[in-house]
């Protein structure tokens, strides 16, 4: 992929440093395809096998895989591209032995950061809500 993105995710009311990872000792798949979804409908899909150590994403926006991979939610990501949130690929990976989905997210955050050149840094940002409130005569 010649595509590169920085993103940022926010987590309310934390800020968190992530470990930087050589690629010596990151973990990796033994396999792994990256590809562009054909246009067409169908849905988004995960799928995953802790006995045979594969998964797969297909149809998935990169924003998907990036809340799939990172455990957030889309209004935790801010930043990057248009494209992230709407071109859509096809994801297949296999580790190299028997590998749980816990053993698996390391490796797929090591294959976006590859073939999208990803950079995340997580922040604290301070977000607009709304209260609800009682009015004067009740509710």
């Amino acid at each position: 992929m010649t595509k590169s993105i920085a993103l940022c995710v926010a987590l309310p009311g934390i800020l968190l440093a992530q470990a930087q990872t050589t690629a010596a000792n990151r973990p990796a798949f033994e396999v792994a395809s990256v590809k562009p979804h054909l246009p067409g409908p169908g849905p988004m899909s995960v799928t995953s096998s802790a006995e045979n150590g594969r998964t797969s994403y297909v149809n998935m926006t990169l924003k998907g895989c990036i809340r799939a991979v990172y455990g957030v939610q889309p209004y935790q990501i801010s930043g990057g591209p248009a494209w992230v949130a709407s071109e859509r690929y096809d994801i297949a990976a296999k580790a190299a032995g028997r590998a749980t989905a816990d053993q698996m997210m390391p490796m797929l955050r090591a294959l976006l950061e590859d073939r999208f050149k990803l950079k995340i840094h997580r922040e604290s940002k301070e977000l607009p809500i709304y209260l609800l409130v009682v009015a004067k005569n009740g509710p």
